[in-house]
């Protein structure tokens, strides 16, 4: 059994809008002695569906704690059959807190909470042995309690029943204390009521009709368990964003609480960290520590009470807004003590018992008298977000007060460019009302819609003026404010409504090992939607043709209609056409169209490969 800790890096996070990060530690449960046919995951059968229990020892051993499970994997003993897997449709993963050690009763159907799926999934191919098949990051985190034994399922049915396609694992396992830890259970050609059923509901499958397929195997899982700093008080998101300097965070009320961190605690294990603040940036002196004690040289903070989510409260603190004159503080934060402007909290957290650490950076305002700032882009969105061509499109931007000041009067300009070129704008908004908006408070600023015939890449420029004060602190008045890591322009995209490409031919490929005479073989191809919209029932074809000294003589070609494919993210679909059956060996040539009415751009219809 292996424990594995992730150091993570400095988190920087300065949109208002960041979700919540979680630190994780990747836990292994299991050495692999073994290997089964009994399989977690085949994405090579249509349907499939795989039930195991891990208990609550073996992921204690491992290093796990209570806490949310954020993803998993399985250990590769390698892969066959090829290097592309096949797409699995309606892919889902539940899991379960259970006192069940077997499964001896049979499937378990009811009390599962989903913590990813259903969706389109198609996994890495890795031949390594010791390598990971690793999963989606779970939509749904999964809390374990610590306690109980874990009850996980595995499943996806593709609408396909009547075909095997692709590279499929085998995973590497351990042979568990107990019997039937582990069911399996899957269909093909709709033999066992999948063409109608839900291998997932427990309605069809090879169990379900003969009653058995289990096993004492369970495979080696790797788990991603969340860990360390999730929030903080001062932090960077509201309302935790934006002090005052008219009262002191001394904990007297919700509104001004004292300076604090709340962490997923590790089990039973002691926690560590530093806390101090520095300022006004881009100042780096130290304004306010927290202490583990009332010695002024007790930096460092020790927790080592409570269970799951933890807050904790700093009680000792120093510096020039936490005690003053080299005094020790109770952990007021002196916020009336303070010149206005922006302030940086650091912590390093560590749990040396897992040999954890992580370090957590979040810049938050001590507030000007007077201070506009814009607060977000409403509209236009940037990619994945699409734009119809021909079709109005919002412009909106939110402006926030974070000054103490009431902000009555300013203006919002917006500029929209493509390729540096202005094609709309500058366009004004101004804002004149009383009593004006209070510290903290936003508005959103309405322009004109956009409305474009032409196609491509378009830039949104905007900042905020203040007109009833001097606005002391100019660095949030523009739109690089709220650029996302990374990020250089604020980008949208206006498409054409119909845009349809073939993206990749899945199988075969020039590197293909797996097609041989007289066995038939399914091609496989994906297709990308460019557009705008969604498209539904467009015709595509694909030919497959031999070289014979110097040219190429069909010997295969089929037709089939790909049902729906959505404009939205991935913005792909995958079809499975009828086996093709190779009489000879040879060079050969594959190649895939697809033919939407009215698509502007035919450039991307077709694709073609060579393979042998």
């Amino acid at each position: 059994m292996k424990r594995f800790a992730l150091a993570l890096a400095a988190l920087v996070l300065c949109s208002i809008f960041s979700p919540t990060s979680h630190a994780q530690i990747e836990v292994v449960i299991g050495t692999g002695n073994t290997y089964s046919n009994y399989f977690p995951y085949m994405p090579y059968y249509p349907s499939h569906r795989y039930q195991y229990i891990l208990l609550a020892s073996e992921i204690q051993q491992a290093g796990g704690f209570g806490g949310m499970i954020m993803k998993m994997a399985l250990q590769n003993y390698t892969w066959y059959n090829g290097t592309t897997a096949r797409m699995s449709e309606n892919f889902t993963i539940k899991m379960q807190n259970t006192t069940l050690t077997n499964l001896a009763g049979g499937w378990v159907n009811s009390g599962w909470t989903t913590v990813y799926g259903p969706a389109n999934f198609q996994a890495t191919v890795n031949t390594t042995p010791g390598s990971w098949t690793e999963f989606p990051d779970f939509t749904n985190p999964f809390v374990w309690d610590g306690a109980s034994n874990l009850l996980i399922e595995i499943c996806f049915q593709n609408s396909d029943q009547n075909s095997f396609s692709g590279a499929y694992p085998s995973f590497y396992g351990f042979s568990s204390s107990g019997t039937q830890r582990s069911r399996w259970d899957f269909d093909y050609y709709g033999y066992y009521g999948c063409t109608n059923g839900s291998i997932c509901s427990g309605t069809c499958g090879y169990s379900q009709t003969y009653g058995y397929w289990y096993t004492s195997y369970c495979p080696v899982t790797k788990l991603w368990i969340a860990a360390g700093i999730e929030q903080s008080f001062p932090d960077d998101v509201d309302p935790r964003r934006i002090l005052v300097t008219t009262s002191n965070y001394d904990g007297s009320s919700s509104s001004f609480p004292k300076p604090s961190i709340t962490f997923r605690r590790m089990g039973t294990n002691a926690s560590y960290f530093t806390y101090k603040i520095v300022g006004p940036l881009p100042s780096q002196n130290v304004v306010y520590r927290g202490l583990n004690s009332a010695n002024i040289n007790d930096t460092v903070i020790i927790h080592n009470t409570g269970s799951g989510l933890v807050t904790k409260t700093l009680d000792f603190s120093t510096g020039p807004l936490g005690g003053g004159n080299g005094m020790v503080g109770n952990g007021t934060l002196n916020t009336t003590l303070a010149t206005g402007g922006a302030y940086r909290l650091d912590v390093r957290y560590w749990v040396p018992a897992v040999g954890f650490t992580q370090n957590w950076s979040k810049q938050f305002i001590i507030a000007f008298d007077n201070d506009i700032a814009l607060g977000g882009i409403i509209a236009p969105q940037r990619p994945p977000y699409k734009y119809l061509r021909g079709i109005n499109i919002p412009v909106s931007i939110r402006v926030q007060n974070i000054g103490l000041n009431p902000a009555t009067n300013f203006r919002v300009i917006a500029v929209i460019k493509q390729g540096g070129t202005i094609v709309k704008g500058p366009d004004t908004v101004v804002y004149n009302q009383t009593p004006g908006l209070a510290t903290g408070q936003t508005y959103t600023a309405n322009f004109p819609h956009f409305n474009s015939l032409s196609v491509g890449t378009f830039t949104l420029e905007a900042w905020v003026e203040l007109l009833n004060g001097n606005d002391q602190n100019t660095s949030n008045n523009g739109i690089a404010y709220l650029y996302p890591a990374g990020v250089t322009s604020w980008d949208f995209e206006v498409l054409y409504d119909t845009e349809l490409s073939v993206d990749a031919i899945l199988q075969p490929t020039s590197s293909s090992t797996d097609v041989y005479t007289n066995t038939p073989y399914n091609p496989i191809v994906r297709f990308r939607n460019n557009g705008a919209a969604d498209q539904s029932d467009v015709p595509t074809t694909i030919t497959i043709e031999r070289l014979d000294g110097g040219t190429w003589t069909l010997v295969y070609q089929a037709t089939k209609i790909l049902p729906d494919i959505i404009a939205a993210a991935p913005s792909t679909a995958t079809l499975f056409y009828d086996p093709w059956t190779p009489t000879q060996p040879g060079t050969y040539r594959i190649c895939a169209t697809i033919s939407a009415p009215g698509d502007p751009v035919t450039q991307n219809n077709t694709l073609c490969q060579t393979f042998t």
